[in-house]
This record gives C-alpha cells, structure tokens and sequence, in this order.
C-alpha cells in the first residue's frame, strides 16, 4: 500500500475516531502517525510526491487531535476539581452532623 493511501486512511480514522470520541483508537492512531512520519521522512529522498503533497493534512489531522485530546484533559480535570470540592464540602457538612 502506498505511503498517500496510508496517510489519506489516517486521516480519516482520526476524524472517525474523534467524532466518536473513541480514546483507545485516538491513542492507537497517535502511535501509527508516528510511523507515517517515519516512513514519510524516509520516503523524503525517495521524493514521494503523492505522499508529501498529503504531509499539509496530516499536520492539520494532527493538529486537531491534539486540540481535542486537550479539551478532554481540561474537561476531565475540572470534573475531577468539581468532585473534590463536592468531597471536600461534605466532609464539612458531616462533621457539623
């Protein structure tokens, strides 16, 4: 399979995958675009041009799922901030009991 068909499949498995909010394949995904990087770096000499004209969206690809993946640590942690203080508040309470 050509590195542009790899890449173009990337990309569209990462828009799945956050679309579905599905973390374990984001992850998965994260590890393989590390290898499309590789193989592309590789392919530089090579002049891949199919593959290095697909380099630009893979960067934006990339660039989204680490905006998103930032929005979720961000929203988990005011979750878990929002359950200690809710902890924190009933503790109080229960010692006034």
């Amino acid at each position: 399979m050509s590195l542009a068909i790899r890449i173009d499949e990337w990309m569209a498995a990462v828009e799945s995958a956050l679309a579905d909010g599905d973390w374990t394949a984001i992850a998965d995904l994260d590890v393989q675009c590390r290898r499309l990087l590789s193989d592309l770096a590789a392919g530089l000499a090579s002049k891949d041009e199919p593959a290095l004209q697909r380099l630009p969206g893979l960067v934006g690809t990339y660039r989204s799922l680490v905006a998103r993946s930032r929005e979720e640590r961000d929203a988990v942690r005011n979750q878990l901030s929002q359950f200690q203080r809710g902890k924190t508040a009933a503790r109080a309470y229960q010692q006034l009991l």
